[in-house]
This record gives structure tokens, sequence and C-alpha cells, in this order.
């Protein structure tokens, strides 16, 4: 068979076809998105004007009202970073599992650099409607068969031809795929010395259009889904009464040892990648996967189906609208700068002849001069005919016209953009709270917030591409480095048979993102509501217990999305229980357990609460007691006194009479 006419290069011509009739017109509106944010928005919009006054040496401007705008959406992402998280769901994953794929993930993410991957599908999404991120695999180093995976960019989205009619935003119903290069004919001949063809005749690039052109020829990474047939059973391990699972061309030698009850089978439809690279005329080289899943994710902006004779669907980047007002903007501005050029440089117009001292009416352009002359007569005036004087000419361009046409235009932008314009310094001034600023940034985030959702929709895909490639390149006992979120670094050992501390890659898992704020003052807003949280968490807890409080700061911090730092704070705060031996335990047991020490917890108040009524009481009949020992020692003292008062009267008394009786003496001897 011809290399023409072979099956799998005829699929791949017609299917190329394909791709193009659909993603033309589309990447053709993307590159013209792309020129508009480069600042040649007359190059994109109107090349004949341009090249109209270019040929009259008359200007086009193209001043940036779009970039500030673009910066301030894709930065915002920047600043707030994504987290991939992942959670068990069966096959023998559990949450140790769980936790090494997640800090595995994060150390695949800042080996690679994969910020820069996220930012850059991301950026390309908000100018040109759609970017393009991919994960590959790569040899750990050259004395292994180890593979490690990475998650790389995709710098120039029109190398990306993807399959027509997938609908997600981040291709995740792809069928097939063209990442395609441009070589020269030099190049791929070094490149591919074992290929059939060569020299690529003019009869090639009949053949084989537009693979082959006139000294390019295109390689092309073809990837393409396609559906098999597996067999899964159910069957029960003599001994044991767990019913397990299993596809049967997993296990070894495609069936179910002897002596093992198969309960149940069922045909089901799966699928595998095939993976080439290709020129079009042959395939040059087969290129082995793993994975279950195309390694390419896009981040797409606004979907409409039109159903237009251009294009049946139309994604809209967050300057697809911008463009025309922006065409506006530049014409208004070049309007402006021809109106200023258009100022007389002549400053005073005369007769010929007429000017008396020249040198003095040219320096009277730059410094002031008392006065000029100017003659009445010049040699050709005729008799009796006086000249009028020279005359300054008057020219005042509408320059307060062009900048209000200019103002309408960049409000254009702006709602054609979903900005709202950010308040002047003087009406911050004036601000009597922050409230209303917030709300104008919050207003202005929505606006472009269907792309942050497309946006983690990204994120979330390829954390699900490489929780499926992860048990495939990570199936060998070896060391694996991951990163803690403290961003801490360790190695961890996995599928281990003898270590009991080793963490097994099998099992499946779901995909979850965890957002960070949208912008910094909603995680300054979080802080502060944790704050306070804290300086009040001593009263819930007298409240509600101390459980009850950690629960609840827990669960305030979730609320706020404070990303994966707040991740790892409720994870301090209320870490996963495990058991005595070291293993995490199941949610139901956590939840009995959960229940156990809470209602221990009520016993414990309900003891303290006793122990504080008899102390009451002891403290209730310790003060009568005083009380009554008060009352006696007062009635002791005040029969003491009164005894000491009767013992005083009556010694007054006798003295009393013994005074009266010295009296009446007295009295007889001198009578």
């Amino acid at each position: 068979m011809s290399l023409l006419t072979d099956s799998r290069l005829e699929e791949i011509r017609e299917r190329r076809t394909q791709a193009e009739a659909e993603w033309g017109p589309i990447l053709e509106e993307a590159r013209k998105d792309r020129l508009c944010v480069a600042g040649k928005p007359w190059l994109a919009l109107d090349p004949k004007g341009l090249q109209k006054r270019q040929d009259a040496q008359r200007p086009a401007l193209a001043l940036d009202e779009l970039g500030q705008y673009i910066n301030q959406t894709v930065n915002d992402v920047r600043a707030n970073p994504r987290g991939i998280r992942y959670a068990p769901t069966g096959n023998g994953a559990n949450d140790k599992g769980a936790e090494f794929y997640q800090n595995h993930t994060r150390e695949i993410e800042y080996r690679s650099h994969a910020r820069i991957a996220y930012s850059t599908a991301f950026e390309q999404a908000v100018t040109s409607g759609i970017g393009w991120l991919r994960v590959t695999t790569k040899r750990a180093h050259a004395r292994t068969f180890d593979q490690d995976l990475w998650i790389e960019p995709i710098m120039n989205a029109d190398q990306v031809l993807p399959s027509p009619g997938f609908v997600w935003p981040d291709a995740r119903d792809l069928k097939y795929l063209f990442y395609i290069e441009p070589w020269t004919d030099a190049d791929f001949v070094r490149a591919f010395p074992h290929a059939e063809v060569k020299s690529f005749t003019p009869e090639w690039r009949t053949l084989a259009t537009p693979w082959v052109q006139p000294g390019v020829v295109q390689v092309a990474e073809y990837w393409a889904i396609e559906p098999v047939t597996k067999r899964l059973v159910a069957f029960r391990v003599p001994g044991a009464q767990e019913i397990l699972t299993a596809l049967l061309e997993d296990l070894p030698d495609g069936t179910l040892p002897e002596g093992v009850e198969n309960l149940r089978e069922e045909t089901i439809e799966d699928t595998t990648v095939y993976a080439c690279l290709t020129n079009g005329i042959e395939i040059l080289r087969k290129n082995e996967w793993l994975g279950k899943y195309l390694p390419f994710v896009s981040c797409m902006g606004k979907v409409l189906y039109t159903q237009s004779a251009e294009s049946a669907r139309q994604i809209l980047s967050l300057t697809r609208l911008a463009r025309d007002p922006y065409m506006l903007y530049c014409y208004i501005r070049t309007c402006q700068a021809e109106a200023i050029g258009g100022v007389p440089r002549t400053q005073w117009v005369g007769y010929q002849g007429q000017f008396a001292h020249p040198d003095r009416w040219e320096e009277a352009n730059f410094r002031p001069i008392a006065f000029t002359e100017a003659l009445e007569r010049t040699a050709l005036t005729p008799p009796n005919v006086v000249l009028p004087l020279p005359q300054r000419q008057p020219w005042d361009p509408p320059i307060h016209n062009l900048e209000v046409a200019a103002e309408a235009a960049r409000r254009a932008i702006q709602a054609a953009m979903g900005i709202t314009p950010l308040p002047t310094p003087m009406q911050r001034d004036s601000q009597k709270s922050g409230v209303a600023l917030q709300r104008m940034e919050a207003a202005q985030q929505r606006g472009s917030f269907h792309l942050v959702d497309h946006y983690e929709l990204m994120i979330e895909r390829t954390g699900i591409i490489l929780e499926d490639l992860m048990d495939k390149t990570l199936d060998t006992p070896r060391q694996v480095p991951v990163r803690q979120p403290d961003d801490s670094a360790a190695v961890v050992w996995i599928n281990h048979p003898t270590d009991p501390d080793s963490i097994t890659t099998k099992g499946s898992y779901r995909v979850t993102v965890s957002a960070g704020p949208s912008t910094d003052s909603q995680r300054e807003e979080g802080a502060a509501f944790v704050a306070e949280m804290v300086r009040n968490l001593a009263t819930v807890a007298q409240l509600a217990g101390p459980m009850v409080a950690v629960q609840v700061l827990a669960k305030s911090i979730q609320l706020k999305q404070l990303g994966p730092i707040g991740d790892e704070i409720v994870d301090l705060l209320a870490p996963k229980p495990v058991g005595e031996d070291g293993k995490p335990l199941s949610p139901e047991v956590a939840r009995l357990m959960g229940e156990n020490q809470q209602l221990k917890q009520l016993l414990q108040q309900a003891a303290q609460e006793k122990q504080g009524k008899v102390v009451e009481q002891q403290g209730k009949f310790a003060i009568v007691q005083h009380q009554e020992a008060a009352d006696t020692q007062r009635a002791e003292a005040k029969n003491a006194l009164d005894f000491a008062i009767a013992r005083m009267e009556d010694r007054i008394a006798r003295m009393e009479l013994v005074l009266a009786a010295h009296e009446g003496g007295a009295a007889r001897r001198q009578g």
C-alpha cells in the first residue's frame, strides 16, 4: 500500500480538512484580536486604509487602550493561584493516597513552572478567545526508565488544530487534535533521516496540501481518541466476604485466577489514545501514550452559536467586541495629531518686501520685542496706495471636540470589555468608607468572571489528566519527590512491598480545584474576618465548647475561600483523624469518634457544672455558719457590755452613798 493511500494517513488528511473548515474563521478572528492587542488595529481591521495613509504619508496612530484592562484581568488571576485537590473515590484509594496525589501534583506544578502554562493559556483566552496547555512525560534522568509528568505551556495557540464540534471550554470532549510545527526542508531531513520521502517535489505538494509547501514541511503530532471494548467482572476471593470489581484486561493473563468466583461480567466501552508524528505523507513515528485522555487542555472565552455563514460558533475574547471602538479611538487620536499638525508654521503674512527688518520679525517668534516695523509700500505697490499691516494667521484646532469623542470611544471600549472605570484619586478621597470601592472592584471582576470560571475548569481538567497518568507512570517501587502545602520539599516511598509507610498509587480519585480569592481586597477581608473570629474564639468556646469553636473557625475559613493557604489552615485546625496504627480512619468511623468525643465533652461539662453546684451549696452553708457565729459573738459581746455597765452603775451608786455620808459627817462637825 502506497503512502498516500494508507488508511490511517487518509484519515489524518481528511480530519485536518474538516478541522480547518470549522476552525479557520475562528483562528482568523483570534489573529485580528492579537493584532489589536499588539497595537496594530489598522492592520487588523483596515489594511487598505492603512496602505492609503502610508502612501499619502499621513499618520495612523495606535495608542494602547486595551493593555491596562487585559493586564488587570490576567494579573488578578496570577496573584491568586488555584490548587488542585484530590479525594478518594474507590478502587483502593484512601486519604493517604489522596494526600500524596495532591502533594506530588504540587511538586509537578513547581518543577514544570505550571503557573506559566496556566497564566499563558488564560491570557490567550482573554486576548484572542482560546488558549492551550499540555501534559507530557519526560524521562527522570538518563540512567532510568522512570518517567516524570510535566505541565507545559503552548505559546502559539495557532499551532493547535482541534477536532470540530467539541463544546466543553476545557476540551474534555475532544475526538482528535493536531499540534503542528513548520520545518524547513533541510531541518526535516536532518531530524528524520529515516523518512521515506525527503525530496518534496511539486507533485508531493499538490497531493499533500497544506502539509507540504515550498521550502516548508509541516510536521504534526496527531492525537486521536479510539473506542475499545473491555470486560468488567465482579468476583469474590475465597474466604472473603467483600465483592471486588476489575477489568479482565488489567489482570494477569487477562483472566481470573483459579478458585476465584466470577459473580458478574459485562462488556463496557472504554477509550484509548492513538498518537503519532506525521507530515501528511507518511507516519514518521508512533508515540506511546499510557493515559486514556488527550493531554491537551483549553481555556476558552465566551462561546456563542450564531449559525452565521462564516462560522456556526463564535469564541469571543475579552477584546473581540472592543476592537471597533478601539479602532474608532485610534482614528480620533490620529485626527487630533493631524489637526495639531495643521497649525500654520508661518506666523505672519504680508506683501512681498513689506517686512522692513526681517530679522526682527523672525526674532519676535521666540522673544518679546517692543515693536516691529512694516513698509507701507513696496516697489510693486501702485501710487497713492497704502498696504495693510501684516496679519497673524489664527488657527484653533478642534481639540476639545475630538477629546470628547475620544472619551466616548474609551467608554465604549470599557463597556465592551465589561470594565467598570476605577474611581479617580479625588473620588477616592471623597469616599467615607471603603465599601463603595470594594463594590466597584467586585463589579469589575464580575465583568470577566466567565473567563475565570473557564480558567478553573482548565486547571481541574489538568488535574484529571494527571490523576489518570499518576498510577501508570508511578507504577514501580521508587522514591518520589513531593511538595507540602507550606512549600517544603520531601521524598516519600511509593509501591514498596515491605515498607508499611509506603504509599500505593493505585486507586481512583475525584479532582476539585481550590480557588483563591478574586482580589487582594477579598483576601484582606477574609484575613480581617478570621482575626475577628480568633478574638471572639474564647466566647464561642465558653458558650459551645472548644471543639465547636474550632469547627466554627475552620468553617469560617472555608467559606472565605482563602485558597491553598486557607486549606492548610483548615487542615491544621481540624486534622484528619487517624487510628492507633496511624492510618486515616474512614468518614463513618471518624464521625462516630467525633460524636464520642463531643459526648465526653458534654459529660465533662456536666460534671463541672455539678461540681460547681456542690461548691455553691458548701459556700452557702459556710455563710450561714459564719452569720450564726457572728450573731453569737455579738450577743456575748452585748451581754458582757451590759454586765460591765451594770457593775459601773453599781460602783457609781456606792460612791455617791459614800460621798453623801461624808458630806453629812462634815456638816455635823461644823454644827
